[in-house]
């Protein structure tokens, strides 16, 4: 048995093909071809919690680098008014008014998002792990600051191999978006044959909500949740 690159393997004249989707068995008998899939053996994914030790050289990047050894986390732009970095997103703090999320002039759950702004016809929150992996499913919490409230109208879950082209999975519509609902509110999207990859992002399109803060362009997530599979 011969290993190609890591990437293919030679038995006799048969060869097991590796791509993004996956490793295939490319095989030639009696003059027919054929190609089938072999299904990978995969395992839960846990997400990993990120915390203030985490922000990187500004509140949109996370301490390691997407595309290193760790996982990673990236937003398009901050809001730069206290803490709003892209790590709570990722803190595992789902609780409106934890402790962690407070300040001594501020005890409103803004200070529990990574909150985007500058609206220039999209966000986006990425995230990476060195390991491919396979989403199955995300929610994006909000925040709930009814004064101040922006919600998802029309995004797209996306995912990359090089962290420059990205290919659309799943578009999503949430046409109540302009309705206020109370605390706990969330979008919940399934995500079906993503196939295994490093990089994945949301990527906002359109947003709704009040005046003000929409005009500002501003976008909370409370916590962005991720269920997902490893090979093992």
């Amino acid at each position: 048995m011969l290993v190609d690159n890591n990437k293919s393997i030679k038995v006799g004249n048969n060869t097991i093909e590796y791509s993004s989707t996956g490793y295939h068995v490319a095989y030639s008998m009696y003059g027919a071809t054929d190609n089938i899939p072999l299904t990978p053996a995969l395992q839960p994914w846990t997400r990993p919690t990120l915390t203030s030790a985490d922000t990187g050289s500004s509140q949109t990047k996370s301490k390691y680098n997407v595309g290193g050894d760790h996982f990673a986390v990236e937003m398009d732009n901050a809001w730069n008014d206290g803490d709003r970095a892209v790590y709570k997103a990722f803190d595992g703090i789902i609780d409106l008014y934890h402790p962690e999320n407070q300040t001594s002039s501020n005890t409103e759950d803004w200070f529990a998002c990574a909150l985007m702004g500058h609206w220039n016809g999209y966000h986006w929150i990425k995230f990476y792990n060195p390991q491919p992996i396979m989403i199955t499913k995300y929610r994006w919490y909000y925040t709930d600051v009814a004064s101040d409230y922006v919600r998802i109208k029309q995004c797209d879950f996306q995912y990359s191999d090089d962290n420059i082209n990205w290919t659309t999975i799943q578009h999503s519509e949430f046409p109540n978006a302009d309705v206020w609902t109370a605390m706990n509110d969330y979008i919940e999207v399934d995500i079906t044959n993503s196939g295994l990859h490093k990089y994945y992002r949301v990527y906002v399109t359109e947003m709704a909500g009040n005046d003000f803060s929409y005009s500002m362009g501003v976008l909370p997530c409370r916590e962005l949740s991720l269920w997902g599979y490893v090979q093992e």
